[in-house]
């Protein structure tokens, strides 16, 4: 599970703030505007599965502490751990359960409705309340703060070529990295 969840911030994060490579010119415009309104949604999903996956181990490490006949669900198991005192802010959390099945199971969603859509700081208010709760049943440790980092580092001026190296650092070391050696031929053609 702390593995799952270590990816899954380290994700969010290079998906948020990938957008400062626009300034050299690598990602258009728009493309910004269709991922802000796409990327937070799908994030938002998979941080339900997360919670759930997350509540689901912990239920599994307790359950003979955790008696009763719950639904085997998201929500059964929100129950289940706000009826043993192990939750202090259910409604909070079925919130967020809500909110994902809203995202996820409308479909389509309405063209014109932004609603529809879960933004930056929504998402980042979900994952703030699923790592206390999950931290608080210590299924997961704090992660560090992830820092998204990226470099152009000139290969060579004839053909021009380039290595583009992204992804996480922490405390300036890198924790995952992806690199991509571009070239560009004449005329501005990349190939």
């Amino acid at each position: 599970m702390q593995e799952a969840w270590v990816w899954y911030l380290q994700q969010v994060t290079m998906t948020r703030d990938m957008y400062c490579m626009n300034a050299v010119g690598t990602t258009p415009g728009v493309q910004k505007t269709l991922t802000d309104l796409l990327i937070p949604s799908l994030l938002y999903i998979r941080l339900g599965s997360l919670f759930d996956e997350g509540l689901e181990l912990y239920i599994a490490s307790n359950r003979k502490s955790l008696p009763g006949n719950f639904r085997d669900n998201l929500n059964g198991r929100i129950e289940r751990l706000a009826k043993h005192s192990k939750l202090t802010d259910g409604s909070a959390l079925h919130a967020i359960r809500n909110r994902r099945n809203q995202v996820a199971h409308e479909s389509p969603p309405a063209v014109d409705s932004i609603s529809t859509f879960v933004t930056w700081d929504e998402l980042d208010a979900a994952i703030a309340k699923v790592t206390s709760v999950l931290t608080a049943l210590a299924v997961i440790v704090p992660s560090p703060p992830f820092q998204f980092y990226f470099e152009r580092i000139p290969l060579s001026y004839e053909p021009l070529t380039f290595e583009w190296n992204y992804g996480i650092k922490v405390n300036g070391e890198w924790i995952t990295k992806f690199s991509r050696t571009l070239t560009y031929g004449r005329l501005g053609s990349s190939s």
